[in-house]
């Protein structure tokens, strides 16, 4: 049995795929998604540049800035991210409510967020 194109799967799943097959679609696609960002977040070090991506709240997302460390505790990995001018600018334009995420970093007056490494995309490795 040959795997089949993108092509058959989309034709298949707008003409054909009931809502059982439709959940096993969603589901394996999400656990993909999870695959992957876990393999990504294995090539995250410190000093690259990256990405925020599916955080909550939605304000957090897109927020881009420079790994200053990594910390590994219970199993899990957290980065903290010195955000860069103009993601530290948007997130104080989020009120007093967003400040509860971010340290200032006092020298410079950007912020500084910790994430798990699965929630960074990576936008270009270490300098």
């Amino acid at each position: 049995m040959s795997t089949p194109t993108l092509e058959q799967v989309v034709e298949f799943l707008t003409g054909h795929a009931d809502d059982h097959a439709l959940d096993v679609v969603f589901d394996t696609a999400k656990a993909r998604r999870a695959e992957l960002a876990r393999i990504q977040a294995s090539t995250i070090r410190t000093g690259a540049t990256v990405r925020t991506r599916d955080v909550r709240p939605k304000y957090m997302c897109g927020l881009t800035g420079e790994v200053s460390g990594i910390r590994t505790r219970a199993g899990r990995s957290n980065a903290e991210v010195l955000l860069d001018e103009d993601s530290s600018e948007a997130l104080r334009r989020q009120g007093s409510g967003a400040e509860r995420y971010a340290l200032t970093d006092h020298e410079t007056g950007r912020k500084m967020i910790r994430l798990p490494l699965e929630a960074l995309e990576l936008v270009s490795p270490e300098r």
